[in-house]
């Protein structure tokens, strides 16, 4: 089985790009191919906000270890297979990758492929560029007031922060059709 993720940006509309990858591998290899997909520099404490298949909870998967409640579990990329949380095609998840600006790439789970193997991750296509990977100051304050402090699902706004338009996201996925260069 094989895992086919659709990644684009809220920041670089022109930007979307697809990763294949073995489901039984860790949000760690995901992470790293991420990376490697944005020529970003692993020196960011990033994480990953699984929304769940029924897209009524959230469930966040760090790069290290952090102090969580005792009532609540804590995952760790490097311990965590994907399919421990991703089970269905159209579940959406987050990518921080700038968590002092909460700046996100957001990926779905476009296609489960059966009958097919791999080892680790590639990047299946690209076009356009990701975002920066940091941004200074004065960008930091113009996203930060119109971004969601946290990913909550007590919140009213989505775990795309609204910068994702509800048309966009419902239970058929992501629309990346319009303009979408993969189908050119």
């Amino acid at each position: 089985m094989i895992y086919r993720f659709t990644i684009i940006s809220n920041e670089v509309e022109d930007f979307v790009a697809e990763i294949l990858i073995d489901p039984y591998d860790t949000f760690l290899t995901l992470h790293e191919k991420m990376l490697e997909l944005c020529g970003y520099e692993n020196n960011q404490p990033t994480s990953f906000t699984v929304r769940s298949a029924n897209m009524k909870s959230f469930q966040t998967i760090t790069l290290f270890e952090t102090d969580t409640a005792a009532d609540e579990d804590a995952y760790v990329m490097e311990d965590t297979a994907l399919n421990d949380f991703l089970e269905d095609e159209k579940q959406q998840l987050a990518y921080t990758f700038d968590p002092a600006a909460r700046r996100r790439l957001y990926l779905e789970l476009t296609e489960i492929i059966t009958g097919k193997s791999m080892r680790g991750a590639k990047i299946s296509k690209r076009h356009g560029n990701p975002p920066a990977q940091t941004i200074d100051e004065e960008e930091i304050t113009n996203i930060s007031s119109t971004t969601p402090n946290v990913i909550d699902d007590d919140e009213e706004d989505d775990m795309y922060g609204g910068v994702v338009s509800d048309e966009d996201i419902n239970e058929e996925g992501l629309d990346i059709s319009e303009g979408n260069p993969f189908d050119s």
